[in-house]
């Protein structure tokens, strides 16, 4: 797969049992292409990041939601985008406490998602973001 200059876009097709092929190579030439990669989270570099008990957002969500195991029973997010948040609001859904969130941003988050942070009664610190984790902060 590959993505050239013209707008000219490569690819294999599988085929199927139906199909003469097994695989086949095509050439696109588009009008126009839209590339959408995906998103990747960064972990936050902070001391004892690699504790037992810290986590990515999309790890503990992924946790709760695809295995049915709940990443611990109190959780502190340390989040710079709303898809932290989110995650933060449907693990209290879930039954995790959260005891804090911090997002780094000052502003720009997503007002539905503030009322519904202020309505569960989760605090969040505009402007923060995670320093260090304490030695003994594996769930329990």
């Amino acid at each position: 797969m590959g993505a050239y200059s013209d707008h000219l876009i490569t690819a294999f097709q599988k085929g199927t049992p139906q199909d003469r092929f097994d695989q086949r190579y095509v050439e696109i030439r588009a009008r126009s292409v839209v590339v959408a990669t995906g998103c990747i989270e960064r972990p936050l570099l902070f001391e004892n990041n690699e504790r037992p008990g810290v986590m990515q957002v999309g790890c503990a969500h992924r946790l709760a939601r695809t295995y049915g195991l709940l990443p611990g029973k109190t959780a502190v997010f340390s989040v710079g985008h709303d898809l932290g948040i989110e995650a933060a609001i449907d693990l209290f859904d879930l039954g995790v406490e959260i005891a804090g969130l911090a997002d780094i941003r000052q502003e720009g988050q997503d007002p539905k998602l503030m009322a519904a942070l202020a309505q569960r009664r989760i605090p969040i610190l505009r402007g923060w973001v995670a320093a260090r984790a304490p030695w003994g902060c594996a769930s329990e």
